[in-house]
């Protein structure tokens, strides 16, 4: 009686190990196959991201940027409608600067 007990104890044992064995197959399976996807949507995003990087290129080139602001109406204005300031002094024109710095504001670093 014994004998039979303890060869079918061993005979559940032995399926019990196959059946984990199958499992942990099927689950290496499961993981290749999620692996093989994710690696295919690389694939398509990494090309989808080289197109836009091409498209960005196209539209930031200065002659689209030019063809765009003439479709647009943006023309080159004249030299008289140019108003520069002098190079350096980073002071902008007007009674503005000159009344803060005259009512005797307190300057910061940030401020000319």
């Amino acid at each position: 009686m014994q004998e039979k007990l303890l060869y079918l104890f061993t005979v559940a044992v032995c399926v019990v190990v196959a059946g984990l064995i199958i499992w942990r197959y099927a689950q290496i399976y499961e993981m290749n196959a999620k692996i093989k996807e994710i690696e295919k949507n690389i694939k398509t995003l990494e090309a989808e991201n080289m197109i836009l990087k091409k498209k960005v290129y196209d539209l930031s080139s200065s002659e689209h940027l030019l063809n765009e602001a003439e479709r647009l109406g943006f023309t080159v204005p004249d030299p008289a409608q140019v108003k520069s300031t002098a190079a350096g002094t980073g002071k902008a024109s007007g009674s503005a600067s000159g009344a803060a710095s005259a009512g005797g504001a307190k300057k910061t670093k940030d401020q000319p």
